[in-house]
This record gives structure tokens, sequence and C-alpha cells, in this order.
């Protein structure tokens, strides 16, 4: 930990500043931050990494020996307006605005700037729609087809091979079931693993941990039988799933292998990780499944996350409404007038106009 020898540097810069000394440059003050902000609690690498991008892409976007305190309002909307003509997200520039807001602040607080530049900024920033793309169950049962076909296929090939057919059939098969992040299956250990209590322990966003819920019973067959394929396999990492080379499978490799499956199956489109967990959690909610259930199946901290989902089965929903609505059905021909035909035809009949 660099606390105490950044908690000194950051006394000196303070009293520098009231001393009259030349500044903290926004280079130098980049570094202190990284240093002072990640030593004080507990922060994932994704967040340290998210942070330093942002912090990085500000800093080069201003003069180079550019003084900490420097740096005005009318430079951070500068930038921010450069970021949308560079084709950001407003998710994206939203995230890099929250970076600036705590950079700042941390000075702030620490007496090196007398007011953050971010004060009284506001930007509007344009919500992009929801759009959730996911797999249709079709697609799913392709992808999960490709995988066991390959799995058996490689098992006639070198123990390395048939290793790797396995994994990626059990790694497939997590993914759907359990609906987590692919930053959260990459980072599973071995002993993450509950399968006799149907459950994974899971590193969830912003480091909470979490449950993941295993509950189809081939995907945990597949699983304990992934394990005694692995024991075999020579490897010292603690990862649940891991490479040809025995470390830690990446994002990126699961991204590789979930897209390399999808190709072998034939569907005709980019598939990701990502699109399995959208798949899942749309399918639960067009079955039916509560919102709170399907919020805590996820792992989102909100529900106003998981409703985000709702605009897809609401489309469903307005499919079925179409062809089933009393309203919107073709009335049947009746040959005969009511009055000719038995009450228990008259009332088979309401009952199919009512869908």
């Amino acid at each position: 930990m660099h606390s105490e020898p950044v908690a000194e540097t950051i006394r000196t810069e303070a009293s520098a500043v009231r001393d009259g000394v030349p500044p903290l440059s926004l280079r130098g003050s980049v570094q202190l931050f990284l240093r002072g902000y990640f030593s004080t609690c507990r922060r994932s690498p994704k967040t340290y990494a998210a942070y330093s991008l942002d912090l990085r892409q500000f800093k080069d976007a201003q003069p180079k020996k550019a003084p900490l305190h420097g740096i005005g309002a009318e430079a951070v909307e500068r930038w921010v307006a450069s970021l949308g003509q560079q084709g950001f997200a407003p998710t994206s520039i939203r995230r890099k605005v929250a970076s600036l807001r705590v950079f700042f602040g941390f000075f702030v607080r620490r007496a090196i700037l007398a007011r953050s530049p971010m004060w009284q900024l506001r930007f509007d920033l344009q919500r992009e729609r929801p759009l959730t793309r996911a797999l249709a169950r079709a697609e799913v049962e392709q992808l999960l087809s490709a995988a066991g076909r390959a799995s058996r296929g490689a098992r006639k090939g070198s123990p390395q091979k048939a290793y790797l057919g396995q994994r990626d059939h059990a790694l497939v098969a997590l993914l759907f079931t359990s609906g987590l992040r692919v930053g959260e299956v990459a980072s599973l250990e071995v002993s993450s693993l509950r399968l006799d209590e149907q459950t994974v322990i899971v590193q969830g966003k912003g480091g909470r941990q979490r449950i993941g819920f295993l509950i189809d019973p081939k995907t945990q067959a597949l699983l304990r039988k992934y394990i005694r394929v692995r024991a075999r396999f020579a490897t010292n990492a603690e990862a649940l799933f891991v490479n040809r080379l025995g470390g830690r499978l990446s994002t990126q490799g699961i991204l590789n292998v979930v897209s390399g499956l999808a190709r072998s199956a034939g569907i005709q489109r980019r598939v990701t990780p990502h699109m399995l967990r959208h798949s899942v959690a749309t399918l639960l909610l067009r079955n039916g499944a509560d919102l709170r259930i399907v919020q805590e199946f996820l792992g989102h901290a909100s529900i106003v996350t998981t409703q985000r989902y709702t605009h897809v089965t609401k489309e469903h929903v307005l499919e079925r409404l179409r062809v089933t609505h009393p309203n919107l059905r073709r009335p049947p021909h009746r040959a005969h007038s009511a009055q000719n035909r038995s009450p228990s035809a008259v009332l088979s009949a309401r009952l199919t106009g009512m869908g």
C-alpha cells in the first residue's frame, strides 16, 4: 500500500500551494490521484483501469505542461464536446465525466484546489434507448448443440483438444444457465462452484460478492465432467476456466470461444457472451418470472437496470395480443343463425372469439 507516502506527498503539495510554490501539473496529479485514491479502499482492477483510461484521455487533450489549478470549466466542456464528435456513446461520456468529478473532488478535499472546475457543470447527454440484443431460443439450442458436437469430436484428438472441447461446452452452458457477466465468469475459481447447492460464488461489479444460480441439471452435469477432465490437465491455476497454456481464460478468450461456436452452429450474426445474458433474462421474463427474481438472478444493484429487459417482453406480449385479442380476430363464418344452434355450440363460439 502507498497510503503513507501518498498522504505525505499530498500534504507537501497542499503546503506548496499555500506558500506560492509552482503548482502541481495535471500530468503529475493524475499519477498522484491513481496512487492515492486506490490506496484508501478496495476497488476492482477494472475500476482502476477505467479511471486510468478516462484521466489519461483528458490529460492528453490538454496542453502538455498544463497545471492542475489551470484547468477550468471551459476546458472540461471542450473535451466533453470533442468526445461526442469522436463518436463516443453517451454512456461512455457519462462515465468519463463521473471520473473527472471524482478526480477534481479528490484534490479539493485535500486543499490542493480551492474549487473543482466541475462545480455547477451539467451536461445534457442524450440517454440511449436500451436496445437489448437477445438470441432466440432456437439459436441458443443451436449454439449448445454445436458445443456438444465439438466436445464429442475433440475426444478423438489429443488430451489437450479433449480438454478444450469439454471446457467450451461447459463454458457456454454456464453462461446461458447462470446469466453471469463475461468478466464474472473469467474471474471464477474452481472453489467458486457449489454444485451441491446449485450455486456459484461470484465477484460481481464493484467488488461485490454475490451468488449465481445453476439450476439446470444438464449444466451441473457438464461442469462436474469438466472438473474431472480439468484435473488431468497440467495447470497450477486456481481459475475455473483455463486456456491451452494453463493460464486463466480471459474475457477475450471467452468471446473467441462463443463467437467460434456460433459460426459452427450456422448463426448468421455476431454472437457475444453478453448476448447469452440478455437471452436468458428475456426468456425468464417472457416465461413469467417476477422482475425482482430476475434482478437477483442477474446481480443488478438496482431494479431500474433490470427493467431495460422489459421492453423486449412487451414486444412479445403485443405480438401475441395482435393474434389473440377478440377485437382484432376475424369472427368465424356462421353457416347457421344462433337461434338454430345449441347452447353449447354458441358458448364454444364465444370462447373461440375470446382467443
